[in-house]
């Protein structure tokens, strides 16, 4: 093989990896309803006439169209539906058009989750059944947030409240100083990971776990927490699982912390069961916890995530996307270099 067919193939598999991993990411962090507005304002058409009956009428409808929209985008949808209105006469509503099979420009459409279209007469009520039920379906999904590769460092304290007593998760926790966690295998919802526990004495305690994000079916033993890893995208109100103990384990709020140097929207847990008192954090877009407490009356036990690292940190993606992009490029030229030939 040429060394130039050799660049030039190398850089596109760069290329294709780069792209597939930022697709997965991306996919990942999906968990919104889209709703596109697709609008016709007969206004701005160069023809209109605002003393001609049918364009007054087709002034009027989308007034309309766009006063329920509007309407129906001020409903409480807590961040969970995001609305966009597009010019369908622009070259972005053109090609929304296309791709939705919308055969008239001076038409408002109105497009669901890429899906549902609504066209002709709008309804408020109707649109709105319609985003609660995508809402619905959207939301009983779940899927994991991590990727092989990604792993997060959390510093751990022990204090004791009470007079200190001896027993086998007691003995663990308090000699805790650090956990290591990197994900080894993502399958449908299922996550397999590794969990490294560093204790004060030197040694450590090694376990793989599995978890199904999902239901929250896993193999962790009593000695370690058997939610580490959610779904990723839960919503206020969602439950860590959908099975099993911690089906009642909702999430009470979301907002933004900073971990590691990083600004993250995390998901919090404020829960009693039995005697112990729990309050944690969890990154909405990954579903990994990233602080925790657990308090009883004898003790409090806390970890703090010092470090996240993604398989492919973001600060490396465009970088990697310039270097891919820039052998392509090299290798084409090369490849097309136009012969010069001399005429006589």
């Amino acid at each position: 093989m040429q060394p130039k067919m050799r660049t030039l193939k190398i850089s596109c598999v760069m290329l294709g990896l780069l792209f597939l991993l930022l697709f997965l990411r991306i996919s990942y962090s999906a968990g919104q309803v889209a709703v596109e507005f697709l609008y016709w304002d007969p206004s701005t058409d160069p023809k209109y006439c605002d003393t001609c009956p049918p364009w007054i009428a087709a002034y009027l409808d989308f007034l309309n169209k766009n006063e329920t929209i509007r309407s129906v985008s001020e409903h409480d949808w807590e961040d969970k539906v995001v609305f966009e209105w597009i010019d369908i006469t622009s070259a972005t509503g053109d090609e929304k058009r296309q791709l939705y099979n919308i055969s008239s420009q001076k038409n408002s459409v109105l497009v669901i989750n890429g899906q549902l279209k609504i066209e002709g007469a709008f309804n408020e009520t109707y649109i709105v059944e319609t985003i609660e039920a995508v809402l619905e379906e959207v939301s009983s999904v779940r899927i994991p947030g991590v990727l092989p590769g990604d792993y997060w460092i959390v510093n751990t304290s022990f204090t004791w409240l009470t007079t200190p007593y001896s027993d086998s998760l007691v003995d663990l926790w308090s000699n805790a100083e650090m956990i290591n966690t990197t994900i080894l295998n993502v399958s449908d919802t299922n996550v397999t990971y590794s969990m490294f526990i560093y204790l004060a004495n030197g040694s450590d305690r090694r376990y793989i776990c599995e978890v199904d994000v999902a239901t929250g079916e896993s193999n962790i033993s009593s000695f370690l927490p058997p939610y580490w890893i959610v779904a990723a995208n839960l919503w206020v109100g969602d439950s860590l699982y959908t099975d099993g103990s911690f089906f009642n384990w909702k999430i009470n709020a979301t907002e933004m912390k900073e971990y590691a140097g990083q600004d993250r929207q995390v998901n919090i847990v404020n829960i009693t069961s039995g005697s112990i008192s729990y309050l944690y954090y969890y990154d909405k877009l990954t579903g990994i916890m990233l602080d925790g407490n657990a308090t009883t009356s004898d003790y409090s036990a806390q970890g703090v995530t010092k470090e996240i690292i993604p398989e492919f940190p973001s600060p490396l993606v465009l970088p990697l996307f310039m270097a891919a992009t820039l052998l392509v490029v090299i290798a084409y030229r090369r490849k097309h270099k136009p012969v010069l030939r001399r005429t006589i």
